[in-house]
């Protein structure tokens, strides 16, 4: 076994090399957040804010891990829809592993760190082993690496490649410079923890069709299986490309080869049916409020991405058309490339289908372009062939550099967002280290609710609109009372409601000290998400919520309607002024240092009781 390791590295060593080269690059950030500390403040491991993708993806899936972290594990109780008002996360099982795993790494965030490295340099190697199989050169492998992260990274920061046009568009990318984005392929959970189980289904399925081996045939289903409970655009994307390629072998005749892959997707989906049934669920049972916070449009077509679509078709003409020729596997390639594309186009089957093209298409891609790319390579002519490894030996290079430079650039422009004042970074360690996982915290602010479930075991009191079925009055409700409980001035809580705010993730205007700020700003899409894409949907209600208000700011215990144990005051809960507090609510101290105090409710018999007047 010893003598196989070695030999395999000796003959890969190019491509292992450019595999951890690029795992470093691509990783470096987390164990650099976890590993320093900043000048001024107390270093954090996630950021629910930012004006671009580097924070609230970060922090979207937290709750989940760190609910696991803390010991509330089971999985039956994710796929009973009956006993929870949350939809299932998608890819739950990678959740709860990655919390349990944190048990034993010491915190969720290291554990976080440890899987998406591990599953980083997983990706890279297995698509080393796919460019090796379909090139069979190890040195053109190798380079395909660096090339495909450098050229997805500059894709999905453009938007696309007629974006490439304008000035504003191609020269941060020619400067390298990532306004305040990691790169795309460090998002996590989509497409960090998917990428590898995609990459072995790719190699997979066509290996097990061709040789009907009961090996292949085994990794197949087990591949395509784990890819259904990780990540709901990859594997609906990938059931229309296994789809596309059968009503292509049924036309060929090609049965022997259609009843292996008809197999594979059979077998794989009842290992998968817990989860192709919670989303069957979530796809039925869904309330129109939940529907359209989630994105989720009526069936039809959308012509909005007939640009984006076409662009792509163009770009994979001259690699597809090589591949009519050639294996069987050919044919699943261009299955693979096709399927997102026609899924975007598609409305009402998953929220928001634009993923497809954002986050799928680039990934799902990749075997069609190196494929179809081999393909040109045998049929170009000879004199053609030197210059062209030349030419790609420096892509790879430039590729490597390109990578390392942009995430050191992103990092040193983004670490502040992982961080908060040491006072109120304190507060958090009292929560959670006194507050048990059945009590709430309340806070009137957008951030302060996205850090709590991540950082604490405890409850929050506002919900997001994006992970729970319950109705958009039930929202507002929560979100309501926590303001009047706060005492701010109806004119403040409505601006932060207006859904012309739009998204707070997309505009990277803002200066970095009013980032913060600008995402509770924007407290409609935190409460709503989707659902502000149609704002007359939200506004038409605004009058109705102006009079629940001014009721609330009068009621006397103003936060009893649901669960309600501690009420939190960092400088989040400051940006706004205390201007008449709903009576009722009272208080006693029960951590402070410096600006960040944690009260705990009580009644007003308690000796030690005040009326609650604002931060």
């Amino acid at each position: 076994m010893r003598f196989r390791i070695a030999s395999f590295v000796r003959r890969h060593w190019l491509g292992l090399a450019a595999a951890l080269l690029l795992t470093s690059a691509l990783a470096g950030p987390r164990w650099y957040l976890l590993a320093s500390s900043p000048p001024d403040g107390a270093r954090i491991q996630v950021a629910p804010w930012a004006a671009s993708d580097i924070g609230y993806d970060l922090a979207l899936f937290s709750p989940a891990i760190r609910d696991a972290y803390d010991g509330s594990v089971n999985f039956a109780s994710f796929y009973n829809p009956t006993r929870r008002d949350v939809p299932t996360p998608p890819g739950i099982p990678w959740l709860e592993a990655i919390g349990l795993f944190g048990r034993v790494t010491g915190s969720p965030f290291s554990s976080l760190a440890v899987v998406t490295t591990l599953t980083a340099l997983a990706s890279l190697v297995l698509l080393y082993m796919l460019a090796l199989e379909l090139f069979a050169d190890r040195r053109i492998a190798a380079a395909t690496l660096p090339i495909a992260v450098m050229l997805i990274g500059i894709l999905v920061q453009a938007g696309g490649v007629l974006p490439l046009r304008h000035p504003d568009v191609l020269r941060p990318i020619l400067t390298i410079d990532p306004r305040r984005e990691f790169h795309a392929w460090y998002r996590f959970v989509p497409p960090s923890i998917p990428l590898p189980v995609f990459l072995a289904v790719a190699i997979a399925i066509p290996r097990a069709v061709e040789s009907g081996h009961r090996r292949w045939l085994a990794l197949a289903i087990g591949a395509l299986a784990l890819l259904i409970y990780t990540y709901l655009f990859y594997w609906s994307a990938m059931a229309v490309a296994l789809a596309g390629w059968c009503t292509w072998l049924l036309y060929r005749g090609e049965y022997q080869t259609l009843r292996r892959v008809l197999a594979i997707g059979v077998v794989a989906s009842l290992l998968a049916a817990p989860e192709l049934a919670a989303r069957l669920h979530d796809a039925v049972a869904l309330p129109a409020d939940a529907r359209a916070r989630f994105g989720k449009e009526a069936f039809g077509i959308g012509t909005g991405q007939l640009t984006a679509v076409a662009q792509r078709l163009v770009i994979g003409l001259p690699f597809l058309y090589p591949l009519l020729r050639g294996p069987e596997r050919n044919r699943f390639y261009i299955a693979l490339f096709l399927a997102p594309l026609a899924l975007d186009l598609t409305t009402g089957i998953v929220p928001q289908p634009e993923h497809y093209v954002t986050q799928v298409w680039h990934v799902f891609a990749l075997p069609a372009f190196i494929a179809g790319a081999a393909s040109l390579v045998v049929i170009a002519p000879r004199g053609w062939l030197r210059p062209a490894a030349v030419a790609a030996g420096a892509l790879a290079v430039l590729g490597i550099v390109y990578a390392a430079a942009f995430q050191a650039r992103a990092t040193y422009e983004a670490e502040a967002s992982f961080s908060m004042p040491s006072d109120e970074r304190a507060a958090f360690n009292w929560i959670e280290t006194n507050v048990r996982d059945n009590q709430t915290v309340v806070s009137p602010s957008v951030d302060t609710n996205m850090l709590l479930p991540a950082m604490t075991p405890a409850r929050r009191y506002l919900d997001d609109g994006f992970f729970t079925r319950v109705s958009d009055d039930e929202i507002i409700d929560r979100f309501l009372r926590a303001q009047a409980a706060f005492g701010y001035s109806e004119s403040d809580v409505f601006a932060r409601l207006d859904p012309a705010n739009g998204y707070p993730t997309s505009d990277k205007t803002v200066p970095p000290d009013q980032l913060e700020r600008h995402f509770d700003l924007s407290a409609a899409y935190f409460l709503f998400n989707w659902e502000i894409t149609t704002p007359a949907r939200v506004s038409e209600r605004m009058p109705a919520w102006r009079q629940r208000y001014e009721k609330l700011l009068t009621e006397p215990h103003v936060l009893s309607a649901f669960p309600a144990d501690f009420l939190f005051c960092g400088h989040r809960e400051r940006f706004w002024p205390a201007v008449h507090p709903a009576p009722g609510t009272y208080v006693t101290v029960a951590f402070q240092q410096g600006q960040a105090i944690v009260y705990k409710l009580t009644s007003s018999a308690d000796p030690d009781a005040r009326p609650f007047s604002g931060c």
